[in-house]
């Protein structure tokens, strides 16, 4: 094995035990799972021939056609295309929505601090570091209405040391028939096609067991009918026989090892071809003192089925209008066709040179009619498909929500539209989309939640997160694993009612507007003080960020924190958190709280950093009360403290009293302080 990047972590999914079992035992495991992976596959063959017709849709991919002429009219009409991409835009825009993607939001009141510093962590991680999240996330929301299920695997990666997200096709992703959810699946098993060099990178790295056993060639299993259709769309072909990728099953699923007498949660790896067990790893992990089940796999539904698993997407609604708008379509061009480019008959004897031809316009055909060339009339268009077509078109836009105010151009048939009406349209109209974006949300908070657990389980005891520019002004923002033990909830901070930006800029001026003329919150016209500034600082926060403002600190200054009890600190710093001491705070009491905790068992029990902590704290707020009494003896203050709530007169010596020596301004610890 390699060596791992967190020795500390007591991880068993790093653990592979197929390197444990015999060839026997190892290979009658893969050929269960392999023949359990069969029967699934069989048993959704239909659902996969479905999914085929669907993507051949949106790409409006077309099979030849002979009738009813060669050449016929082929034309698709992208109306599955138009609807899955309207909804793909709106959606990214609403998830991907300023300032950030992660809120966390704590449960106990000294998670606080805890809560800040997973929040600012775990927007730069899914932002920054984790470079293929948008990108995956942007293929996951346009490949979502058109088959209805699509999932996100997040799982820690050691060669990359840190997590990953990426996007898996529902066709990758094989469940056993009736299953309900996929967290009470009897199994999931992962279609992953690698070459064999990319199978010996792995083994290089000492992740396989019984490699040797695993041939260069791939088998005889065929992809799916989907991936031919996408090479076909973008020009590729099947490659021969040696170059194939190789068919490797990541399966999910209980088993009993020889060591074992009962059923155990593991992910395995299996090679299809050779039916070799790669790699076996424990799924049960331990997170902040409980046992879970670990599971990689987030489930995004679009229109969930009330009878099973696999959810609609537009394909299974817009299916047969699409075809039928294709089939209108088609007439339309053909009639058009044969009325501008006539066909005719001639007789045997008209001396024109006999050969077979098929009735086609501009063809001739022989009749037995010899005195005679005769074009036949043909009708123009006929205008009641032009009617249908509409019609089509119309219920499209009723399954979709694509109205034409929604897709940015004026409605037909309104000539005069008014401002309020069209809000009031465009409002109606984005409440179904309104709808599927919240299942998608819902889905995002679980993935959220398992990237803030594989962080808890893998994440070092301290990592700098922010890389600075060339002045190197602020000091790097440090995020430690202990942060990740707090009780706290991750949500996505998008919101999934709208996407519309001017309709999110008008709803936070109009919030603004109506919480600074309340005179319980904003400026109170008597008093002249505000009632509630921290109010009036979050909605001027989400006015600039409808605006899409990057430069937010510079324009909003942060809002001062709340003042802290000494003893609300102390338990900070047995957590290892910091906290800075705030201006107007009683500094002396919070020093002498500090000196008297430095004397307790609980201080005693702390690691050395975590009191270093401690030390530090005390130091600033001796230099804050400092600061503070000599600005208020530069100004003629009150000397009797009683102006300020530091407790501490411009000739008050208790700065020094506190350690009894005045060179030293670090109070003595005792009890190994």
């Amino acid at each position: 094995m390699p060596e791992e990047k967190n020795p500390s972590i007591n991880d068993p999914s790093l653990v592979n035990l197929a390197s444990r079992l015999s060839d026997e035992q190892q290979r009658n495991i893969a050929l269960e799972a392999i023949a359990d992976y069969d029967n699934d596959v069989l048993s959704r063959a239909d659902w996969m021939d479905k999914r085929d017709k669907w993507y051949k849709l949106w790409l409006c991919h077309r099979e030849p056609k002979t009738e009813p002429w060669a050449g016929a009219s082929n034309v698709c009409v992208p109306i599955l295309l138009a609807s899955c991409n309207q909804f793909h835009g709106r959606a990214y825009s609403s998830v991907f929505a300023p300032p950030g993607m992660v809120k966390a939001m704590p449960i106990e009141g000294n998670d606080v601090a805890r809560a800040k510093h997973v929040e600012s962590y775990m927007n730069w991680q899914t932002l920054y570091e984790m470079e293929e999240y948008e990108d995956e996330f942007d293929r996951l929301l346009l490949n979502l209405p058109i088959n209805g299920t699509a999932f996100k695997k997040v799982y820690y990666d050691k060669a990359m040391a840190r997590n990953v997200s990426e996007y898996v096709s529902a066709i990758d992703i094989v469940l056993p028939y009736r299953t309900k959810k996929l967290e009470s699946a009897r199994r999931i098993a992962h279609q992953i096609w690698l070459h064999y060099d990319e199978l010996m990178d792995r083994d290089e790295q000492g992740l396989y067991a019984h490699f040797k056993k695993v041939a260069k060639e791939a088998g005889k299993k065929d992809e799916a009918m989907i991936d031919l259709t996408r090479d076909q769309a973008v020009g590729e072909h099947e490659q021969t026989n040696e170059n194939r990728p190789k068919l490797i099953l990541e399966v999910h699923k209980k088993i009993a090892l020889p060591w074992y007498s009962q059923r155990h949660p593991y992910c395995l790896t299996i090679d299809y071809d050779s039916g070799t067990t790669l790699r076996i790893t424990d799924r049960n992990i331990r997170i902040a003192g409980k046992e879970h089940v670990l599971n990689y796999f987030i489930d995004y539904h679009f229109i969930p089925n009330p009878e099973g698993f696999y959810s609609f997407g537009f394909g299974h609604f817009l299916e047969g209008l699409n075809e039928m708008a294709n089939t209108c379509f088609n007439q339309i061009f053909d009639a058009g066709r044969i009325s501008n480019t006539p066909f005719g008959f001639y007789g045997r004897r008209a001396g024109i040179k006999r050969k077979n031809v098929k009735l086609q316009p501009g063809a001739m055909i022989e009749v037995e009619d010899a005195t005679q060339v005769y074009f036949p009339t043909m009708q123009r268009v006929d205008q009641v498909l032009f009617m249908v077509l509409g019609l089509i078109q119309q219920y499209s836009e009723h399954v979709s929500s694509n109205s034409d105010y929604l897709m940015g151009r004026e409605s037909k048939g309104t000539k005069t539209p008014t401002a309020t009406g069209t809000m009031a349209i465009i409002e109606q109209g984005l409440v179904t989309f309104g709808v599927l974006t919240k299942r998608i949300f819902r889905q995002l908070k679980k993935e959220l939640r398992l990237l803030y657990a594989l962080n808890s389980l893998y994440l070092p005891e301290q990592k700098q997160y922010r890389v600075l520019g060339e002045t190197a002004a602020l000091p790097f923002p440090a995020i430690k694993r202990v942060d990740f033990d707090g009780k706290m909830d991750i949500i996505p901070t998008g919101d999934p009612s709208y996407a519309s930006k001017s309709q999110r800029r008008q709803d936070a001026q109009e919030l603004y507007q109506l919480l600074l003329g309340n005179p319980l919150i904003g400026v109170n016209p008597a008093t002249g003080q505000m009632g509630n500034p921290k109010a009036i600082w979050e909605v001027t926060s989400d006015l600039i960020d409808a605006y899409d403002k990057k430069n937010k600190s510079a324009l909003l200054p942060p809002m001062p924190e709340p003042p802290m009890s000494p003893e609300m600190e102390n338990a900070l710093f047995m957590q290892g958190d910091d906290h800075a001491p705030q201006a107007g705070e009683n500094h002396m009491q919070h020093i002498q709280s500090h000196l008297a905790f430095s004397q307790s068992p609980f201080y005693t029990a702390m690691p050395e950093e975590y009191k270093e902590l401690l030390k530090k704290h005390i130091q600033q707020t001796q230099s804050v009360a400092y600061l503070e009494s000599q600005a208020m003896a530069a100004m003629g203050g009150n000397r009797s403290g009683s102006g300020t709530g530091t407790g501490i007169n411009s000739g008050d010596s208790g700065l020094d009293g506190a350690s009894g020596d005045k060179g030293n301004m670090v109070p003595a610890f005792g009890n190994g302080g």
